[in-house]
């Protein structure tokens, strides 16, 4: 007989799995999640937090993919792109997304386009002109995805360095110098990891990304979805 969910969970620890390092945006939305999800579940189980950090959550969407317990025993936050991996980048997703049970979004996020303050670009018109050279992690993540649509169909400038672990890491690399910035960060992990470089006006957000303008960045320029139609489709799957 099929067990109950309040009896599978009741007294149970349920890891609650987050691809990328301790201290990022994902980190602390799922910290503050696992603090008050388990009284929602039957049973009401203990929830911990395990970082699984690797190619921008690449690592942890594989894992669930192929090897992790499929008994309801394990969640995972994951980077929101990487629904589509396995569609831009079948090499580096094996996994299937339709497989996965999604439960549901932390947030609605906009991303938008940051750089040090010692970039060449200096406005949002020269990233159409002049090479910047951002930091990311790996297919599926918006630091890498965005600008490489960006490239494709709009003609942005952007030289993508692949291989961060993730977001702290990239902002290390802006500090050191060897990349200029950020091309797809999320605006709540802006304003959480880079409140101190953004106080000291070490950084400038110079663009937006997305299909319709945040609230906060109503004076932010945005960068254009495309010319027909087809374009278009293109954008709002990624931005999705």
């Amino acid at each position: 007989n099929a067990q109950a969910p309040a009896a599978f969970y009741r007294g149970r620890t349920v890891s609650l799995q987050v691809g990328s390092a301790a201290g990022d945006g994902y980190d602390q939305y799922a910290r503050v999640i696992a603090r008050h999800i388990g009284k929602y579940i039957p049973g009401q189980p203990n929830i911990i937090v395990q970082n699984v950090p690797g190619g921008g959550s690449l690592l942890l969407a594989n894992q669930f993919g192929n090897t992790t317990p499929r008994d309801g025993s394990v969640f995972g936050i994951f980077n929101n792109g990487m629904p589509t991996t396995p569609l831009l980048d079948p090499s580096a997703g094996k996994f299937d997304p339709k497989k996965f049970q999604f439960i549901g979004s932390r947030s609605r996020e906009a991303h938008v386009l940051v750089v040090w303050h010692t970039a060449p670009a200096k406005t949002f018109d020269d990233l159409f002109k002049i090479e910047t050279i951002i930091g990311a992690s790996s297919p599926g993540a918006a630091p890498l995805d965005f600008p490489l649509l960006t490239n494709t169909l709009i003609g942005t400038k952007f030289k993508i360095v692949k291989g961060y672990p993730g977001g702290p890491d990239t902002l290390l690399a802006m500090q050191r110098g060897e990349i200029h910035g950020n091309g797809g960060l999320a605006w709540g992990s802006y304003k959480a990891d880079y409140r101190d470089v953004h106080e000291r006006k070490q950084v400038r957000v110079l663009g937006a990304f997305g299909m319709r303008q945040h609230p906060e960045l109503k004076d932010m320029p945005m960068f254009p979805t495309g010319k027909t139609e087809e374009e278009r489709q293109l954008f709002q799957l990624m931005y999705a």
